[in-house]
Protein backbone atom coordinates (compact mmCIF):
# COMPACT_ATOMS: atom_id res chain seq x y z
CA UNK A 1 0.00 0.00 0.00
CA UNK A 2 1.18 3.47 -0.56
CA UNK A 3 0.50 6.08 2.60
CA UNK A 4 1.23 9.86 2.55
CA UNK A 5 1.90 11.83 5.90
CA UNK A 6 1.00 15.19 5.62
CA UNK A 7 1.98 18.15 8.35
CA UNK A 8 3.89 21.77 8.03
CA UNK A 9 6.48 20.59 10.93
CA UNK A 10 9.43 18.21 9.81
CA UNK A 11 9.87 17.07 13.35
CA UNK A 12 6.37 15.29 13.59
CA UNK A 13 6.19 14.29 9.92
CA UNK A 14 9.69 12.31 10.14
CA UNK A 15 8.42 10.99 13.89
CA UNK A 16 5.09 9.74 12.26
CA UNK A 17 6.60 8.46 8.98
CA UNK A 18 9.08 6.02 10.99
CA UNK A 19 6.32 5.10 13.06
CA UNK A 20 4.05 3.77 10.26
CA UNK A 21 7.33 1.88 8.65
CA UNK A 22 7.96 0.30 11.94
CA UNK A 23 4.59 -0.98 11.87
CA UNK A 24 4.06 -1.53 8.45
CA UNK A 25 7.19 -2.20 6.39
CA UNK A 26 6.21 -3.71 3.53
CA UNK A 27 4.11 -0.52 2.50
CA UNK A 28 5.06 2.63 0.89
CA UNK A 29 5.26 5.32 3.33
CA UNK A 30 5.61 9.32 1.98
CA UNK A 31 6.33 12.54 3.53
CA UNK A 32 5.06 15.69 2.19
CA UNK A 33 4.79 19.35 3.76
CA UNK A 34 1.19 20.90 2.67
CA UNK A 35 -1.82 19.59 1.12
CA UNK A 36 -1.48 21.42 -2.13
CA UNK A 37 1.49 18.62 -2.58
CA UNK A 38 -0.34 15.52 -1.43
CA UNK A 39 -3.78 17.00 -3.79
CA UNK A 40 -1.02 17.38 -6.88
CA UNK A 41 0.60 14.09 -6.17
CA UNK A 42 -2.84 11.77 -5.84
CA UNK A 43 -3.62 13.37 -9.62
CA UNK A 44 -1.29 11.40 -11.07
CA UNK A 45 -0.50 8.13 -7.99
CA UNK A 46 -3.11 5.87 -6.03
CA UNK A 47 -2.45 6.60 -2.69
CA UNK A 48 -4.67 4.66 -0.26
CA UNK A 49 -3.98 6.10 3.10
CA UNK A 50 -3.46 9.74 4.02
CA UNK A 51 -2.51 11.02 7.85
CA UNK A 52 -3.28 14.98 7.58
CA UNK A 53 -2.43 17.37 10.59
CA UNK A 54 -5.67 19.38 11.22
CA UNK A 55 -4.08 22.73 11.98
CA UNK A 56 -1.62 23.70 8.52
CA UNK A 57 -0.88 27.11 6.49
CA UNK A 58 -2.63 27.28 3.49
CA UNK A 59 -4.73 24.32 3.13
CA UNK A 60 -5.47 22.86 6.75
CA UNK A 61 -6.22 19.44 7.65
CA UNK A 62 -10.35 19.98 7.21
CA UNK A 63 -9.95 21.35 3.89
CA UNK A 64 -7.66 18.59 2.65
CA UNK A 65 -9.39 15.43 3.51
CA UNK A 66 -12.92 17.31 1.72
CA UNK A 67 -10.82 17.84 -1.46
CA UNK A 68 -9.41 14.12 -1.38
CA UNK A 69 -12.83 12.37 -0.48
CA UNK A 70 -14.39 14.30 -3.34
CA UNK A 71 -11.48 13.02 -5.47
CA UNK A 72 -11.04 10.02 -4.50
CA UNK A 73 -14.08 8.78 -2.24
CA UNK A 74 -12.34 5.34 -2.06
CA UNK A 75 -9.61 6.58 -0.10
CA UNK A 76 -8.93 6.69 3.71
CA UNK A 77 -7.80 9.70 5.75
CA UNK A 78 -7.16 10.04 8.90
CA UNK A 79 -6.61 13.34 10.74
CA UNK A 80 -4.19 14.32 13.90
CA UNK A 81 -5.06 16.89 16.12
CA UNK A 82 -4.07 18.45 19.90
CA UNK A 83 -6.84 17.96 21.80
CA UNK A 84 -7.89 21.40 21.22
CA UNK A 85 -8.28 20.81 17.40
CA UNK A 86 -11.13 17.71 18.33
CA UNK A 87 -14.27 20.87 16.79
CA UNK A 88 -12.04 20.15 13.53
CA UNK A 89 -11.74 16.44 13.90
CA UNK A 90 -15.50 15.51 14.44
CA UNK A 91 -16.36 18.11 10.83
CA UNK A 92 -13.90 15.97 9.13
CA UNK A 93 -15.61 12.74 10.48
CA UNK A 94 -18.70 14.40 9.39
CA UNK A 95 -17.17 15.11 5.78
CA UNK A 96 -16.00 11.24 5.77
CA UNK A 97 -12.93 11.07 6.97
CA UNK A 98 -12.22 7.59 8.63
CA UNK A 99 -10.79 8.46 12.25
CA UNK A 100 -8.19 10.84 13.78
CA UNK A 101 -5.33 10.36 15.99
CA UNK A 102 -4.60 12.40 18.91
CA UNK A 103 -1.16 13.99 19.58
CA UNK A 104 1.11 12.90 21.34
CA UNK A 105 0.72 9.96 18.77
CA UNK A 106 0.25 6.57 21.25
CA UNK A 107 2.22 3.63 19.28
CA UNK A 108 -0.74 1.30 20.40
CA UNK A 109 -3.14 3.93 19.08
CA UNK A 110 -1.52 4.24 15.70
CA UNK A 111 -1.24 0.49 15.03
CA UNK A 112 -4.89 -0.18 16.15
CA UNK A 113 -6.47 2.59 13.45
CA UNK A 114 -3.68 1.47 11.08
CA UNK A 115 -4.69 -1.85 11.14
CA UNK A 116 -8.62 -0.58 10.81
CA UNK A 117 -7.30 1.55 7.94
CA UNK A 118 -5.71 -1.06 5.90
CA UNK A 119 -8.80 -3.80 6.51
CA UNK A 120 -11.11 -1.12 5.34
CA UNK A 121 -8.96 -0.01 2.23
CA UNK A 122 -8.63 -3.81 0.93
CA UNK A 123 -12.02 -4.22 1.55
CA UNK A 124 -12.96 -0.69 -0.97
CA UNK A 125 -10.46 -2.30 -3.85
CA UNK A 126 -12.24 -5.79 -3.33
CA UNK A 127 -15.81 -3.65 -3.88
CA UNK A 128 -14.45 -1.90 -6.50
CA UNK A 129 -12.81 -4.59 -8.36
CA UNK A 130 -16.81 -6.84 -8.02
CA UNK A 131 -18.44 -3.53 -8.89
CA UNK A 132 -15.95 -4.05 -12.33
CA UNK A 133 -16.83 -6.92 -12.62
CA UNK A 134 -20.52 -6.89 -12.80
CA UNK A 135 -20.42 -4.05 -14.95
CA UNK A 136 -18.82 -5.89 -17.53
CA UNK A 137 -21.12 -8.88 -17.08
CA UNK A 138 -24.06 -6.68 -17.38
CA UNK A 139 -23.68 -3.97 -19.65
CA UNK A 140 -26.83 -4.48 -21.65
CA UNK A 141 -28.51 -4.26 -18.24
CA UNK A 142 -26.76 -1.28 -17.20
CA UNK A 143 -27.36 0.96 -20.07
CA UNK A 144 -30.90 -0.45 -19.65
CA UNK A 145 -31.54 0.75 -16.67
CA UNK A 146 -29.99 4.23 -17.30
CA UNK A 147 -32.41 4.86 -20.13
CA UNK A 148 -34.90 3.80 -17.36
CA UNK A 149 -33.96 5.86 -14.83
CA UNK A 150 -33.60 8.67 -17.16
CA UNK A 151 -37.34 7.78 -18.43
CA UNK A 152 -38.52 8.11 -14.23
CA UNK A 153 -36.59 11.69 -14.07
CA UNK A 154 -38.58 12.90 -17.02
CA UNK A 155 -35.49 13.49 -19.27
CA UNK A 156 -36.89 11.19 -21.82
CA UNK A 157 -39.56 10.18 -23.70
CA UNK A 158 -41.13 6.62 -24.26
CA UNK A 159 -40.47 6.79 -28.09
CA UNK A 160 -36.34 6.92 -27.17
CA UNK A 161 -36.75 3.84 -25.38
CA UNK A 162 -37.93 2.01 -28.51
CA UNK A 163 -36.74 -1.53 -28.98
CA UNK A 164 -35.35 -1.59 -25.56
CA UNK A 165 -38.97 -1.41 -23.96
CA UNK A 166 -42.43 -3.80 -24.62
CA UNK A 167 -45.37 -2.61 -25.59
CA UNK A 168 -47.44 -1.55 -22.47
CA UNK A 169 -50.97 -0.43 -21.23
CA UNK A 170 -49.93 -0.31 -17.78
CA UNK A 171 -47.39 0.15 -14.74
CA UNK A 172 -46.42 0.11 -11.35
CA UNK A 173 -43.26 0.10 -9.56
CA UNK A 174 -42.70 -1.60 -6.63
CA UNK A 175 -40.05 -1.76 -3.80
CA UNK A 176 -38.83 -4.45 -1.20
CA UNK A 177 -37.99 -3.14 2.43
CA UNK A 178 -36.53 -5.81 5.33
CA UNK A 179 -35.20 -2.89 8.87
CA UNK A 180 -31.77 -3.93 9.54
CA UNK A 181 -31.14 -6.25 6.70
CA UNK A 182 -27.63 -6.49 7.02
CA UNK A 183 -27.97 -7.11 10.31
CA UNK A 184 -29.94 -10.23 9.44
CA UNK A 185 -27.16 -11.19 7.16
CA UNK A 186 -29.76 -11.36 3.57
CA UNK A 187 -28.92 -8.65 1.52
CA UNK A 188 -26.99 -10.26 -0.84
CA UNK A 189 -29.15 -13.29 -0.46
CA UNK A 190 -32.18 -11.54 -1.10
CA UNK A 191 -30.78 -8.82 -3.96
CA UNK A 192 -29.98 -12.18 -6.33
CA UNK A 193 -33.67 -14.19 -5.88
CA UNK A 194 -35.30 -11.15 -5.82
CA UNK A 195 -36.14 -10.16 -9.71
CA UNK A 196 -36.38 -14.42 -9.89
CA UNK A 197 -39.26 -14.01 -7.06
CA UNK A 198 -40.99 -10.82 -9.03
CA UNK A 199 -41.21 -12.58 -12.20
CA UNK A 200 -43.16 -15.69 -10.84
CA UNK A 201 -45.68 -13.73 -8.92
CA UNK A 202 -45.99 -11.38 -11.76
CA UNK A 203 -45.58 -13.61 -14.69
CA UNK A 204 -47.81 -12.24 -17.23
CA UNK A 205 -45.76 -8.84 -16.78
CA UNK A 206 -41.76 -7.00 -17.72
CA UNK A 207 -40.24 -6.73 -14.39
CA UNK A 208 -36.82 -4.89 -15.06
CA UNK A 209 -35.52 -4.10 -11.85
CA UNK A 210 -33.14 -1.11 -10.32
CA UNK A 211 -30.50 -1.45 -7.83
CA UNK A 212 -30.93 0.41 -4.76
CA UNK A 213 -29.64 0.89 -1.07
CA UNK A 214 -31.43 3.00 1.42
CA UNK A 215 -32.58 2.57 4.60
CA UNK A 216 -32.61 -1.31 4.02
CA UNK A 217 -34.79 -0.68 1.02
CA UNK A 218 -32.28 -3.08 -1.89
CA UNK A 219 -34.67 -2.89 -5.05
CA UNK A 220 -36.99 -0.77 -7.10
CA UNK A 221 -38.75 -2.73 -9.54
CA UNK A 222 -40.43 -1.45 -12.43
CA UNK A 223 -43.10 -3.91 -13.52
CA UNK A 224 -45.09 -3.11 -17.08
CA UNK A 225 -48.05 -4.62 -17.90
CA UNK A 226 -49.24 -5.82 -21.07
CA UNK A 227 -52.86 -5.65 -20.26
CA UNK A 228 -54.94 -4.01 -17.90
CA UNK A 229 -54.31 -5.93 -14.87
CA UNK A 230 -57.09 -4.97 -12.18
CA UNK A 231 -55.43 -6.93 -9.25
CA UNK A 232 -52.03 -5.65 -8.80
CA UNK A 233 -51.96 -4.94 -5.01
CA UNK A 234 -53.76 -8.26 -4.41
CA UNK A 235 -50.93 -10.09 -6.05
CA UNK A 236 -48.57 -7.88 -4.30
CA UNK A 237 -49.72 -9.14 -0.68
CA UNK A 238 -49.45 -12.62 -1.89
CA UNK A 239 -45.87 -11.94 -2.94
CA UNK A 240 -45.82 -10.22 0.71
CA UNK A 241 -47.21 -13.41 2.67
CA UNK A 242 -44.37 -15.56 1.13
CA UNK A 243 -41.64 -12.97 1.65
CA UNK A 244 -42.75 -13.08 5.19
CA UNK A 245 -42.21 -17.15 5.51
CA UNK A 246 -38.99 -16.39 4.21
CA UNK A 247 -37.21 -13.90 5.93
CA UNK A 248 -39.78 -12.41 8.49
CA UNK A 249 -42.71 -10.16 9.88
CA UNK A 250 -41.21 -6.91 9.28
CA UNK A 251 -40.21 -7.38 5.63
CA UNK A 252 -42.90 -4.60 3.49
CA UNK A 253 -43.60 -4.42 -0.01
CA UNK A 254 -43.72 -0.73 -1.44
CA UNK A 255 -46.25 -0.15 -4.36
CA UNK A 256 -46.89 2.84 -6.47
CA UNK A 257 -50.26 4.26 -8.31
CA UNK A 258 -50.82 3.01 -11.18
CA UNK A 259 -49.45 4.99 -14.54
CA UNK A 260 -50.73 5.04 -18.11
CA UNK A 261 -48.54 7.04 -20.03
CA UNK A 262 -44.84 8.06 -20.25
CA UNK A 263 -46.02 11.76 -19.61
CA UNK A 264 -47.12 11.42 -16.15
CA UNK A 265 -44.32 8.58 -14.50
CA UNK A 266 -41.83 11.10 -13.49
CA UNK A 267 -44.20 12.31 -10.53
CA UNK A 268 -45.35 8.85 -9.87
CA UNK A 269 -41.82 8.45 -9.08
CA UNK A 270 -41.20 11.83 -6.88
CA UNK A 271 -44.16 10.37 -4.91
CA UNK A 272 -43.29 6.75 -4.80
CA UNK A 273 -39.07 7.72 -3.78
CA UNK A 274 -41.07 9.65 -0.75
CA UNK A 275 -43.04 7.22 0.33
CA UNK A 276 -39.70 4.58 0.35
CA UNK A 277 -38.29 6.65 2.64
CA UNK A 278 -41.22 6.33 5.20
CA UNK A 279 -40.33 2.99 5.61
CA UNK A 280 -37.51 4.02 7.93
CA UNK A 281 -40.68 4.34 10.36
CA UNK A 282 -42.21 1.55 8.91
CA UNK A 283 -45.44 -0.12 9.04
CA UNK A 284 -43.41 -3.02 9.02
CA UNK A 285 -44.84 -6.09 7.33
CA UNK A 286 -47.70 -4.50 5.01
CA UNK A 287 -48.18 -3.72 1.50
CA UNK A 288 -47.62 0.19 1.47
CA UNK A 289 -48.91 2.74 -0.74
CA UNK A 290 -48.29 6.62 -1.12
CA UNK A 291 -52.05 6.61 0.44
CA UNK A 292 -50.92 5.10 3.92
CA UNK A 293 -47.83 6.82 4.51
CA UNK A 294 -46.83 9.41 7.01
CA UNK A 295 -46.73 13.20 6.71
CA UNK A 296 -43.52 15.13 6.98
CA UNK A 297 -42.92 18.10 9.41
CA UNK A 298 -40.47 20.51 9.91
CA UNK A 299 -37.75 19.62 12.23
CA UNK A 300 -37.29 22.45 15.15
CA UNK A 301 -33.38 22.38 15.83
CA UNK A 302 -33.93 25.37 18.67
CA UNK A 303 -33.84 22.59 21.57
CA UNK A 304 -30.43 20.36 20.67
CA UNK A 305 -28.33 22.47 23.10
CA UNK A 306 -30.77 22.80 25.81
CA UNK A 307 -31.52 19.24 25.61
CA UNK A 308 -27.71 18.29 25.23
CA UNK A 309 -27.07 20.04 28.82
CA UNK A 310 -29.98 18.62 30.27
CA UNK A 311 -28.88 15.46 29.56
CA UNK A 312 -25.19 15.50 30.62
CA UNK A 313 -26.56 17.38 33.85
CA UNK A 314 -28.89 13.83 34.40
CA UNK A 315 -25.94 11.98 33.47
CA UNK A 316 -23.45 13.79 36.42
CA UNK A 317 -25.83 13.94 39.01
CA UNK A 318 -26.43 10.16 38.88
CA UNK A 319 -30.23 10.40 38.75
CA UNK A 320 -30.93 6.89 37.28
CA UNK A 321 -32.59 6.56 34.32
CA UNK A 322 -33.86 10.53 33.62
CA UNK A 323 -31.13 10.55 31.25
CA UNK A 324 -32.52 7.90 29.48
CA UNK A 325 -36.30 9.39 29.66
CA UNK A 326 -35.04 12.65 27.78
CA UNK A 327 -33.51 11.24 25.18
CA UNK A 328 -36.45 8.99 24.39
CA UNK A 329 -39.15 11.92 24.50
CA UNK A 330 -36.72 13.81 22.14
CA UNK A 331 -37.10 10.13 19.25
CA UNK A 332 -40.81 10.00 20.44
CA UNK A 333 -42.94 9.76 17.47
CA UNK A 334 -45.82 12.78 17.65
CA UNK A 335 -49.10 11.38 17.86
CA UNK A 336 -50.66 12.92 15.01
CA UNK A 337 -48.17 10.80 12.87
CA UNK A 338 -46.12 13.74 11.43
CA UNK A 339 -42.78 12.72 10.85
CA UNK A 340 -39.02 14.29 10.01
CA UNK A 341 -37.22 13.38 7.49
CA UNK A 342 -35.14 10.10 8.24
CA UNK A 343 -31.99 12.14 6.94
CA UNK A 344 -32.19 14.99 9.16
CA UNK A 345 -33.52 12.96 12.27
CA UNK A 346 -30.14 11.05 11.89
CA UNK A 347 -28.16 13.78 11.53
CA UNK A 348 -29.49 15.84 14.50
CA UNK A 349 -29.20 13.02 16.61
CA UNK A 350 -25.62 12.75 15.84
CA UNK A 351 -25.67 16.25 16.40
CA UNK A 352 -26.87 16.03 19.93
CA UNK A 353 -24.00 13.04 21.07
CA UNK A 354 -21.95 14.79 19.63
CA UNK A 355 -22.66 18.08 21.99
CA UNK A 356 -23.28 15.68 24.95
CA UNK A 357 -19.51 14.23 24.43
CA UNK A 358 -18.37 18.13 23.75
CA UNK A 359 -19.73 18.72 27.31
CA UNK A 360 -18.05 15.44 28.91
CA UNK A 361 -15.11 16.07 27.42
CA UNK A 362 -12.73 16.40 30.79
CA UNK A 363 -14.46 12.73 31.88
CA UNK A 364 -13.35 11.40 29.18
CA UNK A 365 -10.28 9.49 27.79
CA UNK A 366 -9.05 10.56 24.89
CA UNK A 367 -8.81 7.08 23.53
CA UNK A 368 -12.53 6.05 24.79
CA UNK A 369 -13.61 9.65 23.50
CA UNK A 370 -12.55 9.08 20.01
CA UNK A 371 -14.39 5.68 19.94
CA UNK A 372 -17.30 7.23 21.41
CA UNK A 373 -17.40 9.95 18.90
CA UNK A 374 -17.27 6.49 16.26
CA UNK A 375 -19.84 4.94 18.00
CA UNK A 376 -21.73 8.18 17.13
CA UNK A 377 -21.06 8.46 13.67
CA UNK A 378 -22.37 5.49 13.23
CA UNK A 379 -25.69 6.18 14.03
CA UNK A 380 -26.19 7.98 10.74
CA UNK A 381 -26.88 4.27 9.18
CA UNK A 382 -29.47 3.26 11.14
CA UNK A 383 -31.55 1.67 8.81
CA UNK A 384 -35.03 1.80 10.91
CA UNK A 385 -36.32 3.93 13.26
CA UNK A 386 -36.39 1.65 16.16
CA UNK A 387 -32.89 0.67 15.12
CA UNK A 388 -32.23 4.31 15.76
CA UNK A 389 -34.21 4.43 19.06
CA UNK A 390 -31.84 1.20 20.19
CA UNK A 391 -28.62 2.25 19.28
CA UNK A 392 -29.05 5.58 20.36
CA UNK A 393 -30.37 4.45 24.36
CA UNK A 394 -27.07 1.54 24.43
CA UNK A 395 -24.90 4.75 23.02
CA UNK A 396 -26.42 6.64 25.41
CA UNK A 397 -25.75 4.03 28.47
CA UNK A 398 -21.87 3.86 27.45
CA UNK A 399 -21.49 7.26 27.44
CA UNK A 400 -22.75 7.41 30.90
CA UNK A 401 -20.69 4.60 32.28
CA UNK A 402 -17.84 6.44 30.69
CA UNK A 403 -18.38 9.86 32.36
CA UNK A 404 -18.76 8.36 35.59
CA UNK A 405 -15.48 6.56 35.59
CA UNK A 406 -14.14 9.46 34.81
CA UNK A 407 -15.99 11.13 37.56
CA UNK A 408 -13.90 9.23 39.79
CA UNK A 409 -10.82 10.23 38.47
CA UNK A 410 -11.46 13.68 39.51
CA UNK A 411 -11.35 16.16 42.89
CA UNK A 412 -14.45 16.61 44.83
CA UNK A 413 -13.77 20.25 44.52
CA UNK A 414 -13.47 19.51 40.28
CA UNK A 415 -16.57 17.30 40.46
CA UNK A 416 -18.66 19.98 42.33
CA UNK A 417 -17.60 22.69 39.39
CA UNK A 418 -18.94 20.53 37.19
CA UNK A 419 -21.81 19.64 38.57
CA UNK A 420 -22.79 23.41 39.37
CA UNK A 421 -22.27 23.74 35.59
CA UNK A 422 -24.61 21.30 34.34
CA UNK A 423 -26.65 21.76 36.88
CA UNK A 424 -27.24 25.59 37.01
CA UNK A 425 -30.70 25.20 37.05
CA UNK A 426 -31.41 22.84 40.31
CA UNK A 427 -31.01 23.79 44.21
CA UNK A 428 -27.57 24.93 44.65
CA UNK A 429 -27.45 25.48 47.82
CA UNK A 430 -24.44 25.40 50.60
CA UNK A 431 -26.46 22.71 52.54
CA UNK A 432 -26.94 20.65 49.53
CA UNK A 433 -23.74 20.55 47.75
CA UNK A 434 -21.92 19.93 51.46
CA UNK A 435 -23.95 17.10 51.63
CA UNK A 436 -23.51 15.89 48.47
CA UNK A 437 -19.86 16.01 48.67
CA UNK A 438 -19.73 14.76 52.25
CA UNK A 439 -18.45 18.13 53.34
CA UNK A 440 -19.29 20.14 56.61
CA UNK A 441 -21.05 23.10 55.00
CA UNK A 442 -18.14 25.50 56.64
CA UNK A 443 -15.36 23.37 55.50
CA UNK A 444 -17.07 23.14 51.14
CA UNK A 445 -17.58 26.53 51.52
CA UNK A 446 -13.89 27.63 52.40
CA UNK A 447 -12.45 24.73 50.25
CA UNK A 448 -14.59 25.92 47.19
CA UNK A 449 -13.54 29.42 47.32
CA UNK A 450 -10.02 28.62 47.21
CA UNK A 451 -10.27 26.34 44.32
CA UNK A 452 -12.48 28.68 42.33
CA UNK A 453 -11.30 32.16 43.88
CA UNK A 454 -15.27 33.11 44.60
CA UNK A 455 -17.46 32.10 47.17
CA UNK A 456 -20.02 29.80 46.36
CA UNK A 457 -22.96 32.06 45.93
CA UNK A 458 -21.03 34.58 43.42
CA UNK A 459 -19.86 31.94 41.49
CA UNK A 460 -23.44 30.42 41.46
CA UNK A 461 -25.08 33.72 40.39
CA UNK A 462 -22.68 34.82 38.13
CA UNK A 463 -22.53 31.01 36.03
CA UNK A 464 -26.45 31.63 36.09
CA UNK A 465 -26.60 35.35 34.60
CA UNK A 466 -24.38 33.92 31.57
CA UNK A 467 -27.09 31.06 31.11
CA UNK A 468 -29.33 34.01 31.02
CA UNK A 469 -27.63 35.93 28.16
CA UNK A 470 -27.32 32.27 26.28
CA UNK A 471 -30.87 32.26 26.53
CA UNK A 472 -31.72 35.74 25.11
CA UNK A 473 -30.41 34.34 21.88
CA UNK A 474 -33.81 32.05 21.64
CA UNK A 475 -36.52 33.46 19.76
CA UNK A 476 -39.86 33.96 21.97
CA UNK A 477 -38.26 33.20 25.32
CA UNK A 478 -39.60 35.42 27.80
CA UNK A 479 -37.78 37.08 30.79
CA UNK A 480 -39.79 35.11 33.23
CA UNK A 481 -38.83 31.55 31.71
CA UNK A 482 -35.32 32.67 31.06
CA UNK A 483 -35.38 33.14 35.05
CA UNK A 484 -36.97 29.84 35.45
CA UNK A 485 -34.50 27.96 33.09
CA UNK A 486 -32.02 29.35 34.89
CA UNK A 487 -32.65 27.99 38.25
CA UNK A 488 -34.26 31.34 39.82
CA UNK A 489 -38.13 31.26 39.95
CA UNK A 490 -38.69 35.20 41.73
CA UNK A 491 -37.96 37.10 38.53
CA UNK A 492 -37.37 40.58 40.20
CA UNK A 493 -34.82 39.40 42.57
CA UNK A 494 -33.39 37.82 38.87
CA UNK A 495 -33.39 41.16 37.61
CA UNK A 496 -32.08 42.51 40.57
CA UNK A 497 -28.95 40.49 40.43
CA UNK A 498 -29.17 40.45 36.42
CA UNK A 499 -28.31 44.15 37.14
CA UNK A 500 -25.60 43.85 39.96
CA UNK A 501 -23.74 41.71 37.15
CA UNK A 502 -24.21 43.49 33.80
CA UNK A 503 -24.95 46.98 34.90
CA UNK A 504 -28.56 47.40 33.39
CA UNK A 505 -31.73 45.48 33.90
CA UNK A 506 -33.03 42.60 31.73
CA UNK A 507 -35.08 44.22 29.78
CA UNK A 508 -32.87 46.89 28.33
CA UNK A 509 -29.60 44.43 28.34
CA UNK A 510 -32.11 42.48 25.68
CA UNK A 511 -33.12 45.63 24.17
CA UNK A 512 -29.44 46.82 23.02
CA UNK A 513 -29.01 42.98 21.85
CA UNK A 514 -32.11 43.32 19.36
CA UNK A 515 -30.76 46.69 18.24
CA UNK A 516 -27.10 45.51 17.58
CA UNK A 517 -29.07 42.66 15.73
CA UNK A 518 -30.50 44.95 13.39
CA UNK A 519 -27.56 47.04 12.73
CA UNK A 520 -25.71 44.05 12.14
CA UNK A 521 -28.16 42.60 9.42
CA UNK A 522 -28.26 46.85 7.64
CA UNK A 523 -31.82 46.90 8.87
Amino acid sequence: MRMVVVDDEPRQRKGLVELIRRLRAEDEVLAMKDGEQVLQYVRDKEVDIVFSDIRMPRMNGLELSKELLAARPDMIVILVSVYADFEYARKALELGAFGYLLKPIAVDELKRILEKAVEKRLERREQAFSADREKLASALGVYQEHLLRKWLGGEIGEEELEGYLPEYRRGYLLDVALPVMEEKGIREELGENMTLWLKQYFCTAQVFPFWEDRNGNILTALILLTDEWSDFRMTAERFLRSMKREYGEEVSVLVSKGFRAGAELADIWTEFQQTAEMLFYGPYGQVIDPENRSVYREYQNSGIMELSRDIRASLLSGEEGRGQAELNAYLALPEDGSVVRPDVLKEMTVNLFLQILEGLGEFLEKEERGGLVEECLKLKGCTGYRNLKEESSALLERIREAAGRGQLCLSPMQQAVHYIEECYMQDLSLNTLAERYHYSPNYFSSTFKAFTGENLISYVNRLRMEKAVEYMSVQGMKNQEIACRVGIADYKYFNKLFKRHYGMSVQEYRSRLLKERKEGNGT
